[in-house]
């Protein structure tokens, strides 16, 4: 057998080892369980965004007010140079 037999014959079965294994992962991605519908969205903060809308417009309308005071009171007190 020559050198150019031998990596040929190595290559292919290096080729049918990948493509074994290739195999292997699709069936395990396929065998995995799809996320149920509960699963989405997986933040709380998506959830919470998304289940209870009210909510999240009272945080925002509450929390929205105190940090635009705190951005615009600390521009309104800077030193002025001119």
């Amino acid at each position: 057998m020559n050198r150019a037999t031998a990596l040929s014959l190595r290559r292919q079965a290096l080729c049918l080892r990948l493509q074994a294994q290739r195999r292997a992962l699709q069936l395990q991605v396929l065998a995995a369980a799809p996320m149920a519908d509960d699963d989405y969205p997986r933040s709380f903060t998506m959830r919470l965004l998304t289940q209870q809308p009210s909510l999240a417009i009272l945080l925002a309308t509450e929390i929205l007010p105190l940090l635009l005071n705190r951005f615009l009171g600390k521009s309104a007190c800077r030193k002025r140079l001119w």
